[in-house]
């Protein structure tokens, strides 16, 4: 039984550690590794994402290879790592420090504030970007913000603020990025610096899934080449609610919390309320990712909600708007 730190970076969690453990990965082999297995289920992965999820592999596995990651056809290709660069992408160095790899970049806050940070690269993040605001002194908040929940890992929920950056270059600046949904989190003061690497935030699925993706570890390489979501905006939820998953099925979803003053809140919807049909659609036909994108649409858009609140049925609509 062993101690292990949460994702809030200040909670400690347990986990027991297995040894000699063999993976079959498609027709890869990988012998004799060690796995943690977590003392409690913390993650509830299933009630974040609605999907079934058993476990995490991370970079003990990749760390040999040339990672491919290619988000339209949903692939990971695994190969030899080379020197030689691919054709039409972006090279981009990369630190690797304890199997974890890193990017510098000079953020745009403002027209008048740019800050120079080093990103962690986390391709299981299911956000854009977290910039930690305690790393430095220029990290301020910005103007519109609203509280929440800035993500998910061991230990359960992130708190933190939502804003947007105003600019975020990557790489030699050929790749920029706008308007980037940014979570603002302060860190715990006394964790040890060398687990953090003195980084700034991290860069996650919601800006890499706009790329094709490949990873060098033993050559220190990130390549990059945009793709159809390239220039699309950053969209964010309009509705000021924040959902769950329950049910044998996974296909139930229910309030988890209304930011104050949102669309939602002014509905008067409340947390614990099931949503069981919205714009006239059975919410049993679509998935959370379905449910969300309907938050998403643009302003001034009307969305319908059927509501079961402790066994009565009952209606609401909100009217979309921008919350940052």
């Amino acid at each position: 039984r062993i101690q292990i730190v949460g994702s809030d970076m200040r909670e400690d969690l347990f986990a027991y550690l297995a040894r000699r453990i063999h993976f079959k990965i498609s027709e890869i082999s990988i012998p004799n590794q060690s796995v943690l297995v977590l003392e409690h289920d913390y993650f509830e992965f299933e009630q974040k994402v609605g999907v079934n999820i058993e476990g995490i592999i991370g970079a003990d596995i990749f760390k040999a290879y040339r990672i491919s990651i290619n988000y339209d056809t949903k692939t990971i290709k695994l190969s030899p790592s080379s020197p030689v660069a691919p054709r039409n992408y972006e090279t981009i160095p990369l630190e690797v420090y304890r199997n974890k790899p890193y990017v510098s970049s000079i953020i745009e806050l403002s027209d008048t504030t740019s800050v120079p940070v080093k990103l962690l690269i986390d391709t299981g993040a299911a956000l854009a970007l977290l910039l930690h605001t305690d790393t430095h002194p220029d990290l301020a908040l910005p103007d519109e913000v609203i509280p929440g929940e800035v993500g998910i890992g061991l230990g359960g929920t992130i708190a933190g603020f939502l804003g947007r950056v105003k600019k975020l270059p990557i790489g030699n600046h050929n790749l920029q990025l706008s308007g980037v949904v940014t979570n603002f989190q302060e860190l715990n003061s006394d964790l040890e610096t060398s687990q953090l690497n003195a980084r700034n935030g991290i860069i996650g699925n919601r800006i890499l899934r706009r790329f094709q993706v490949i990873l060098d570890y033993p050559q220190g390489k990130l390549y990059l080449k945009p793709n159809k979501r390239y220039r699309q905006k950053f969209e964010f939820d309009r509705s000021g609610l924040v959902l769950i998953v329950g049910g044998k099925n996974l296909n139930e979803y229910f309030v988890s919390k209304v930011i104050p003053n949102s669309p939602a809140a002014e509905a008067g919807i409340i947390r614990g309320d099931r949503i069981t049909a919205i714009n006239g659609t059975p919410t049993v036909l679509t998935t959370l990712e379905g449910v969300l994108q309907r938050l998403k649409r643009k302003s001034g858009k009307k969305v319908r909600f059927v509501l079961s609140r402790r066994g009565t049925k009952m209606k609401r609509h909100i009217i979309l708007r921008d919350l940052i």
